[in-house]
């Protein structure tokens, strides 16, 4: 379909625009990791930092973290949130008159979500019990000249690595042999954070690469896979997750739900970033507020999006989609998101016209003795509600997408056509047609 492969040359763009801002950012950080700590029950999330230090750290090194600039519509950018469309609605039939009811939308329900420090906790130490259980990473050579070596030699050159040479690869090699063959050293404590340090290191590094391959072209099944396995040990870092989140998210509605393993994983993920990201001020100081804001907007957005799309096509629950349409729209946010983003409008569309639908055929069913009785008069009514709601959502779709963008152009057509298809029944439908324009950009600019 033409909007299908609209959404697909967005999609294209925004990853080259996020592979330029990975590229750089790697490219401009070059800074050794801080030390962080999880000591108190305000949970300190790694995801920046950026002066060398010589001791060990006890979250992911950050070595090549983009720098805490990053603009809003840099991050957004990444969440490929174009629209997806996955049917094109049949054609409404004009209804009869009949007076309005007050048929309220259903609320955006907001459920207190407590962020869990014992669980960010409980991941790091995970991650860190990971890393200090991996084999020693050298070749088998390397295993045997030192394996059986007393641990006398082993410490004298363990300490020479790792504070006179300072040789990355050869410290984490030695600190691992260390704390597998002699745990009563002396060493033992410092060398398992040169383990720790070193490990995460390589994951941060890991992840990043995964991350500039998966948007570096079109993304597939498989990169996403490779990102999925490459955040996994640095799931205690909201940048990760906000990141994995958001990229799967925009790959499952691109592939239009088919990968179900696919949408099973990113639902998963989805559910532990709401929970990270519940709270509105910033935890801890690897994010700054307006970069927290940001993942947050965009978490909230996108996220009841996925949920309110699998709602409507996968699940085949329009009420249910409604209420997670509700959520994504009640979020403020520029660049269209949330109450700015069209799909969120066409995809309530939809839901509306399946009630629609509905009560159209009741009230086609009725005889011309039930159509003049009460319950005639209440399907009129009801039908009259929802076509309300859909004429509304056709002018937010305009109104939103009054801009100039291309691929806003599919949404433009939609809308127009249907809007005016239900307006025909009016008098004077094209001033009801400018007035409702008009409250709906009143409604915006409030």
């Amino acid at each position: 379909m033409r909007i299908t492969s609209l959404f697909r040359s967005r999609l294209l763009c925004s990853s080259i625009s996020l592979l330029i801002v990975v590229v750089f950012a790697t490219l401009s950080t070059d800074a050794a990791p801080k030390r962080r700590t999880a000591k108190s029950k305000k949970a300190r999330i790694v995801k920046k930092t950026r002066k060398p230090v010589s001791e060990p750290v006890t979250s992911c090194s950050l070595a090549t973290m983009p720098p805490p600039s990053m603009s809003e519509a840099v991050i957004a950018a990444a969440p490929p949130v174009e629209p997806v469309i996955h049917k094109t609605p049949p054609p409404l039939k004009p209804a009869e008159k009949a007076p309005a009811v007050n048929t309220p939308e259903p609320e955006a329900a907001t459920k207190e979500v407590v962020y869990d420090t014992e669980e960010w906790e409980r991941r790091l130490k995970e991650s860190e019990r990971a890393l200090l259980a991996a084999p020693v990473r050298a070749d088998a050579n390397w295993l045997a000249e030192w394996r059986n070596a007393p641990q006398p030699h082993i410490e004298r050159v363990w300490y020479t690595a790792c504070y006179t040479d300072k040789d990355t690869l050869t410290c984490e090699n030695f600190s691992k042999l260390l704390i597998l063959n002699f745990p009563d050293s002396s060493y033992f404590v410092t060398a398992s954070k040169f383990v720790i340090r070193y490990g995460q290191d390589r994951c941060w590094q890991d992840f990043q690469k995964a991350l500039k391959d998966y948007y570096g072209a079109a993304p597939n099944v498989a990169k996403l896979n490779q990102l999925f396995l490459a955040g996994e040990p640095l799931m205690h870092m909201p940048y990760v997750l906000a990141q994995i989140t958001l990229a799967g998210i925009g790959f499952a509605m691109a592939d239009e739900l088919r990968d179900v393993k696919t949408v099973d994983l990113v639902k998963g993920y989805l559910e532990r970033a709401f929970r990270v990201f519940a709270p509105v001020e910033t935890i801890g100081r690897q994010l700054s507020q307006a970069e927290w804001s940001t993942y947050r907007r965009s978490i909230l957005s996108s996220g009841n999006q996925f949920l309110g799309y699998c709602a409507l096509n996968k699940d085949r629950n329009p009420d249910l989609a409604l209420i997670y349409l509700a959520r994504a729209i009640a979020v403020k946010g520029d660049n269209n998101l949330g109450w700015k983003d069209p799909l969120n409008y066409y995809l309530r569309t939809n839901a509306n016209n399946e009630f629609y639908a509905r009560a159209s055929k009741k009230y086609g069913d009725l005889s011309q003795e039930q159509r003049g009785g009460e319950t005639g008069k209440a399907l009129l009514a009801e039908i009259q509600n929802y076509m309300q709601r859909l004429m509304d959502d056709y002018a937010r779709i305009l109104v939103v997408t009054q801009t100039n963008r291309p691929e806003f152009q599919a949404y433009r057509d939609y809308a127009e056509s249907s809007l005016r298809t239900l307006l025909r029944q009016k008098p004077n439908h094209e001033v009801a047609y400018q007035d409702l324009i008009k409250r709906i950009q009143a409604e915006f600019a409030a």
